[in-house]
């Protein structure tokens, strides 16, 4: 997507390591995204996220399925982001090429058959579809009225089922293959890809810059894909992990997602002895009597 403009305030040495960006008066806090691409199969080892939230990262928005198939390391992520201390959000990856697509009712079915076994429920779980059409070496997205109807059929599953909205996660040529936007898409969360033509510069550097995603017509953005940052540094086994942007504070990012920020647990208030007290009492009544006399 076009990208715009805006000034920056850096705090301190490393931005963002606190979780919390400011920008233009604004707050984000930092996501990544991930999926099985993140994690070596020929290693023992897996991705590990406390690095990442070390690194600032508060949430985590994880690929649990493509089509009609599980990303294999879904239930690893979703239970090893929550143990790092992070927000577990998801997306489904939607396989849109003829002969080869299930259909958007069968794919919403599997994206959520897999989110009820790593997570135990589906209700409010925050969901995004990913539609769009990856490199130029794909086929473009399907033509207007038959990409409505993929994400319709899609949504009419997941959003009775998470008894949320379904977001929706694409680039320049996903809004390009649905628009004119139908106005119950605009009301869904938005997740905007907007890179730098530059893919060697890190996405600290990009929002170092000022950029900014161009997501009309929609009037704002819930998360931003900003770029790629260095991926074993937040704990990946892959060179590259894409860094985003929740428009909002960390407790706004709690709020969105629904999730309860654990808290320290506290101490029970030690019990009253009541025989006791009554003693005291009774040991201070007659005290008083005696000085009376």
């Amino acid at each position: 997507m076009n990208t715009v403009y805006l000034p920056v305030i850096m705090n301190g040495e490393e931005p963002m390591a606190d979780g919390e960006y400011i920008s233009f008066g604004q707050t984000f806090t930092k996501v990544l995204d991930v999926s099985k691409f993140q994690d070596k199969n020929e290693t023992p080892e897996r991705p590990d996220f406390r690095k990442a939230r070390a690194k600032g990262t508060r949430a985590v928005i994880m690929r649990v399925s493509a089509n009609f198939g599980v990303d294999e390391d879904a239930e690893y992520n979703w239970k090893a982001v929550q143990d790092a201390d992070m927000i577990p959000l998801a997306y489904h990856w939607f396989e849109y090429r003829a002969g080869v697509m299930k259909s958007g009712g069968d794919q919403a079915k599997t994206c959520l058959d897999t989110i009820d076994m790593i997570n135990g429920t589906v209700e409010n779980v925050p969901l995004f579809l990913d539609y769009e059409q990856p490199n130029a070496d794909w086929p473009v997205l399907p033509p207007y009225y038959e990409s409505i109807a993929n994400l319709s059929r899609f949504y009419e599953v997941t959003d009775p089922n998470t008894k949320r909205l379904t977001g929706l996660y694409g680039n320049r040529n996903t809004v390009y293959a649905i628009s004119p936007v139908p106005t119950r898409t605009l009301l869904r969360p938005f997740w905007p890809a907007g890179w730098m033509f530059n893919r060697l510069m890190r996405a600290e550097e990009i929002t170092g810059l000022s950029w900014r995603p161009n997501i009309s017509p929609w009037t704002k953005f819930t998360v931003w894909q900003c770029g790629l940052t260095y991926g074993y540094e937040y704990g990946m086994e892959s060179a590259e992990v894409d860094l985003n942007f929740f428009n909002g504070t960390f407790d706004q990012l709690a709020e969105f997602a629904g999730y309860t920020i654990p808290t320290e647990p506290t101490q029970p208030p030690e019990p009253i002895d009541i025989l006791g007290e009554l003693d005291n009492i009774e040991q201070a009544v007659r005290s008083i009597r005696e000085k009376l006399e």
